[in-house]
Parts: C-alpha cells; sequence; structure tokens
C-alpha cells in the first residue's frame, strides 16, 4: 500500500516545475509571447488537474539536503 505524505514547503527562491514543453513556437512569435502561452505545458499535473511535485523530485530535493 503505498504511502502518502501531506506537508508544506516553505522555499527561499521561487520553485520552477521542468517538464519539458513539446509545443511549437508559432511564426514570428517571441520567446516572451512563447512563454506567455504555453507556460501551462510546463506543470506537473494529477489526474484531477491539480499542480504536483513529482515525487522523484522531492526525493532528490530531500537527498541534496
Amino acid at each position: 500500500m503505498p504511502v502518502i505524505a501531506t506537508f508544506t514547503i516553505r522555499g527561499i527562491s521561487p520553485y520552477s516545475q521542468s517538464r519539458p514543453n513539446l509545443d511549437d513556437a508559432e511564426p514570428n512569435e517571441s520567446h516572451d509571447d512563447y512563454r506567455k502561452r504555453t507556460w501551462r505545458s510546463h506543470l506537473h499535473v494529477d489526474k484531477d488537474g491539480k499542480v504536483i511535485i513529482p515525487p522523484g523530485a522531492i526525493k532528490n530535493c530531500i537527498s541534496e539536503a
């Protein structure tokens, strides 16, 4: 049976999701416009659409600490 942990993260810097974005830029679209249009595709989400931090990222964070 999986173990579920609920906790609060208090960071000292902004958290950035880094899921690869596979969307192509539109013709003549600036980098800033591309980022504004596609920022949601960088998020990791669960089946209910809630933003999550991947378990591997949490594991790596704890290991680095």
